[in-house]
Formats: C-alpha cells, sequence, structure tokens
C-alpha cells in the first residue's frame, strides 16, 4: 500500500507532537506548520543525544550548537511548558525557604520596641485631682535579645542538611532539563533522518521508473 506524502509526513512528525504534547500538556493548533524538510547528512546526525548531553551537563544549552532555530524553538517550548519542571522548581523554592528558616535560626538577633500612651483621667472618676481632669503621657522602650546556643550542633547538622536539599532539588532541574531537551533533540533529528531517507527512496524509485 502506497502512503501519499501527506499522510507520510503527518505520521512522522506524530513522535515529535505527542512528546511535546506529553512533556507541555499543550495543544497544537491548527495553522501549526511541521518541521521543515531537510536533507539531513548522517554526519550531522549525533550516535547518541543522550551522552552528548551528559557531556556538555550542566551547560545551557547545548542543543544550539546545530544552529537550528526551528530546533531552538521546539526544545525551548517544551522546557517552558513542561509541567514537571514546574514541579521541580517550586521544589528548589521549598528547599530555600527551609534553608532560609535553618540559617536565621543560627544567628543572633536584637528587637527594639517601642511605645506611646496618651490617657486622660477624669475628674468625677475612681481617681480625685490632681489626677482626676489631668491628661498623663505614658512612653515605653524593650530591647529584646537573642543568642542561639547550638551545644551540641543540632543546628549546625539542620542547615547543612538543608544545604544538601537544596543543592539536591537544583540538581533534579537541572537533570531532568536535559532528559526532557535530549529526548526533543533525538526525535527531531531521527525525524528528519526519516524525512531525508524518504527522498533518497522516491529519487531512486523515480530513476528506476525512467529506465524500464
Amino acid at each position: 500500500m502506497t502512503m501519499t506524502p501527506a499522510i507520510s509526513k503527518t505520521l512522522a512528525i506524530a513522535p515529535l507532537l505527542a512528546l511535546l504534547g506529553l512533556s507541555a500538556c499543550v495543544s497544537v493548533p491548527p495553522e501549526a506548520h511541521a518541521p521543515v524538510r531537510l536533507a539531513v547528512p548522517a554526519s550531522r546526525v549525533p550516535a547518541d543525544l543522550a551522552a552528548s548531553a551528559s557531556a556538555a551537563w550542566p551547560a545551557q544549552p547545548w542543543w544550539q550548537h546545530w544552529g537550528d532555530a526551528q530546533l531552538d524553538g521546539l526544545v525551548e517550548q517544551a522546557l517552558r511548558d513542561s509541567p514537571s519542571l514546574q514541579a521541580a522548581a517550586a521544589r528548589i523554592q521549598a528547599a530555600q525557604a527551609e534553608l532560609t528558616q535553618r540559617r536565621a535560626a543560627t544567628q543572633a538577633g536584637a528587637a527594639l520596641e517601642a511605645g506611646a500612651n496618651r490617657q486622660r483621667y477624669s475628674a468625677n472618676g475612681l481617681f480625685p485631682p490632681p489626677i482626676g481632669g489631668e491628661t498623663y503621657n505614658d512612653f515605653s522602650v524593650q530591647l529584646q535579645g537573642r543568642l542561639p546556643l547550638d551545644l551540641w550542633g543540632r543546628q549546625r547538622a539542620q542547615v547543612a542538611a538543608a544545604v544538601g536539599e537544596e543543592a539536591a532539588r537544583r540538581a533534579e532541574y537541572a537533570q531532568a532539563r536535559q532528559l526532557l531537551a535530549a529526548a526533543v533533540v533525538q526525535t527531531y533529528w531521527t525525524l528528519q533522518t526519516d524525512w531525508a531517507l524518504q527522498a533518497q527512496v522516491a529519487e531512486q524509485a523515480g530513476l528506476q521508473q525512467e529506465l524500464l
């Protein structure tokens, strides 16, 4: 059964659209255009994109060294709209807040509070003159200090654990970005290679038809 070029092209782009849909949970508008078919030589397609991404980690953005604006846009869209990356970023913020709280608990601090109160006593009230019928001002100043004593190192251990947690969350986020970008790039170049092979097969078939 011979597939028309339009149907073949639609089936070929399906994996890339599915990948972007899973990573970003976004729909492709009807007017969206398929990636432009390129005659990609075999030397441009890396043998192992995952290894390429790992070797460049955590350099960003490693996929731009191909100089393909269309590929850059697809990767950026996936990274921007990925729910998993958004969740990872939220975990980094939570770890940062925990670290800030733990560090604050180990630092000395002081607080100064001042207040003023103006009160008039009734001449017919409980207090007779000279208090009754007069107005008095009351001022107060209070200084509070705090000096944590971490005799057993518990607070230092908590700070160290919070630092490690934040670093782990950052590494988790960076790794998730690399894996997602590598998946998009792998699918993109596989698609371009398939189209190039299809073009070669069609060209060979045309030559054979001319020879018959």
